[in-house]
């Protein structure tokens, strides 16, 4: 009867020991959400303008600014920081359609009237 309980306590000690986590393992990856893409605020002042305004963003990278006239022909590409002055004196008056486009996320389009 010893010899049976030593026995059985015996198996149930190498399950216990058995079932403890091995602690050289290494524990699983822990998954980041990704970053949501920046949400672009462009502010164009002044509108109407007589050829010389301000682009102003929240983005701290260097964005890509495209100017283009209402045919579509590219007046102006520059790279901007969050605060840029844009002189476009020497072009005709009409409408122009300033598209910023970030290094991360969604571009944006706003009009300018230039006014001579």
């Amino acid at each position: 009867m010893l010899k049976k309980t030593f026995s059985i306590l015996l198996i149930v000690a190498l399950l216990v020991i058995s079932c403890k986590k091995d602690p050289s393992a290494t524990p699983p990856p822990v998954i980041k959400p990704p970053t949501p893409p920046l949400v672009l605020n462009v502010s164009v002042y002044p509108n109407p303008t007589t050829g010389i305004f301000t682009i102003q963003t929240n983005d701290t990278r260097p964005d890509s600014l495209q100017i283009v006239n209402a045919l579509g022909q590219v007046v102006l590409n520059q790279i901007i920081s969050s605060t840029t002055v844009i002189d476009i004196i020497g072009i005709q008056s009409g409408i122009y359609y300033v598209t910023v486009t970030p290094t991360i996320g969604n571009k944006v389009i706003r009009k300018i009237i230039v006014i001579h």
